[in-house]
């Protein structure tokens, strides 16, 4: 009996000790540094990282993973596991009895996810009820496994894949219903020719054309509803999953999402997720420029985190070809934009396309630990409203139009003229020191958000070729209203393409400077402070970063206040802040790679 006993007060001390952590999701509205994988607690510490992701379970539950999961949660760090949604491979599904999972092309073959080698996976589809219900038994264990989050990788499903694949008899089967849902018979066989709709195969539609894939349909609007069909299908799974595994854990759990370059067949989920972890093509400065692309994703959502990560072939670039030199950059940059960076962690390179995985990259303690530590000791200075007098328009309906009409076609497609022209227009602004901010509309259906305030707004531009949503945009009603002016640049995307073009009518009124492009200059206004973020971009592989020479700076519209500036590593020192008219300037001491200049108002 005393033994029993025993047992049983162990066994509720075990429940006490396990229950003791507390889930919630109030971490996702702090400063956090994120940290790629499963690295051990001393790396952690040594990086000021609280976060990991991209890391546990990624071929389902276990006992040592669990025990690194509550080995991290007594050290107050979260975790967001990893959740590979399109890989139907043995170290992620546990068996060999796969061809089962897997999606087919055109010619009814097995397609296998050929961006992963060696031993590509096949890549399974998101339509197929046993892959369906595969994920959820795997959601389980997640939530078991004690995550605080559940990161989607592949989160575009098919509908990212139909260069290639798309035609299995799941696919087939969901497209009929779709397409019987959507129109009637007059208009199915108005539109597309098809008389009876239970008894149409799209890929036997396709073959019977000579087609090579739905890039050879000679019905272009047919073509579009399929990629919308799949884009729908892949978004309801998500949110079904989503909701199912809110419901099996009973507790507070987030979602995150790999928004792979924020393509618009990625944006689409957007609004089902709490943050994202993302992919992106990163170039080596001093052409690789970003605060674009952190401006667009604030512009979307706000309140949600956005963690930009290279993807695995510019990975190699940042840690074996300029070893981590231009890591502290990424990382302050991500922080000027009001967003984080992921710190790599034994994460894969070399891959992408046939390429073969040759390595990981982690980077070192010692060259990013002063960067990040400014980072978390300083959450104030990184979560002000970024100032932008001028407006980048970015239409989700035109964006998504023009995916649907093209952008399936092609793998790792860089998403079309209105994701380029709109990044494009964001990186020729940022070079010539006119603050800027995207605003974002959605269509909504896939994306919900409708556009914000306009006001303070010198002038929109609408940096891509008109389409047929024009007709639609509020924003650009609410301008005329006001009196904004609208420039349409149908042009912009061959600034993304690296061509040089000039805008004299684009001017700031607010920030003047005569430092070079290859300084980045972001202004924000955070309780009664200005505070500047400078951001050195003048970089060589021969020579490293080139520092700073002193430049001026002077910013319209604030009163003059006291000014404290400081660089990573260093101490707060004081910096003479000039009155001018409705201006205040200073001189910006030369720095390596970063600097940040807070104005005290009222001081």
């Amino acid at each position: 009996m005393r033994r029993a006993f025993y047992l049983l007060f162990l066994f509720f001390l075990f429940q006490c000790e396990k229950e003791a952590y507390n889930f919630s999701n109030e971490w996702l509205k702090e400063k956090r540094i994120y940290v790629y994988g499963t690295p051990p607690l001393d790396y952690l510490k040594e990086v000021n990282g609280s976060v990991i992701a991209w890391s546990v379970y990624h071929g389902g539950l276990n006992d040592e993973e669990l025990d690194y999961v509550r080995k991290l949660h007594s050290e107050g760090i979260k975790v967001a596991s990893n959740f590979p949604t399109m890989q139907a491979s043995p170290s992620v599904v546990g068996s060999n009895d796969l061809e089962k999972y897997a999606c087919k092309d055109i010619n009814g073959n097995p397609v296998k996810a050929l961006w992963i080698q060696p031993n590509s996976p096949y890549l399974p589809c998101h339509n197929n009820p046993e892959w369906q219900e595969f994920l959820k038994r795997r959601l389980r264990e997640h939530i078991d496994g004690e995550v605080d989050a559940i990161h989607f990788d592949e989160i575009e499903g098919i509908g990212g894949h139909l260069y290639i694949a798309g035609f299995c008899e799941h696919c087939m089967r969901g497209f009929r219903r779709y397409l019987s849902q959507k129109f009637t018979p007059s208009e199915l066989k108005s539109l597309f020719g098809i008389e009876e709709v239970e008894n149409f195969d799209y890929r036997e539609y396709l073959l019977s054309r000579g087609a090579r894939g739905i890039f050879d349909d000679p019905n272009k609007k047919l073509a579009k509803e399929f990629v919308i069909f799949q884009l729908k299908s892949r978004k309801e799974q998500i949110e079904e999953l989503i909701r199912y595994a809110r419901e099996y854990a009973g507790r507070d759990i987030a979602f995150g999402g790999n928004l792979f370059f924020l393509t618009p067949n990625k944006q689409i989920f957007i609004d089902d997720l709490d943050f994202s972890v993302s992919e992106n093509f990163i170039e080596l400065p001093p052409d690789g420029k970003y605060m674009g692309t952190y401006l667009l994703t604030r512009a979307i959502s706000e309140e949600k985190p956005f963690i930009m990560f290279p993807n695995i072939i510019d990975l190699k670039f940042m840690s074996l070809i300029n070893n981590y030199e231009t890591l502290p950059l990424r990382i302050m940059e991500s922080g000027a934009g009001g967003e984080g960076f992921l710190i790599p962690y034994r994460a894969y390179i070399f891959g992408g396309g046939l390429s073969t995985v040759k390595g990981t990259a982690t980077a070192p303690p010692e060259k990013i630990r002063n960067y990040t530590k400014m980072l978390v000791e300083n959450p104030d200075l990184f979560n002000g409203k970024i100032t932008g007098e001028i407006g980048i328009l970015y239409d989700f309906s035109c964006a998504l139009e023009e995916y649907a009409e093209e952008g399936y076609a092609y793998p790792y497609i860089p998403s079309g003229k209105v994701h380029t022209g709109s990044l494009g227009m964001a990186l020729y602004l940022q070079k010539k020191h006119i603050p800027f901010r995207f605003i974002y509309e959605g269509d909504g259906d896939f994306v919900k958000k409708e556009s914000e305030d306009i006001n303070g707004l010198r002038m929109i531009l609408v940096p891509y070729p008109p389409c047929e949503a024009f007709d639609r945009f509020k924003i650009l009603k609410r301008a005329e209203e006001m009196k904004i002016p609208v420039h349409f640049i149908p042009e912009g995307y061959r600034i993304w393409n690296g061509e040089k073009m000039d805008f004299d009518f684009l001017k700031s009124e607010i920030l003047s400077t005569d430092a070079g492009e290859d300084v980045g200059i972001v202004a924000a206004e955070s309780d009664n402070k200005t505070v500047v973020h400078l951001i050195n971009y003048d970089y060589s592989l021969k020579e490293g970063f080139r520092r700073t020479k002193p430049f001026y700076v002077r910013i319209c519209g604030k009163e003059k206040g006291r000014g404290i500036t400081m660089v990573p590593g260093g101490d707060p020192e004081e910096i003479e802040i000039k009155k001018e008219n409705n201006c205040f300037s200073f001189l910006s001491p030369g720095f390596e790679i970063y600097r940040v200049v807070v104005i005290e108002h009222n001081q």
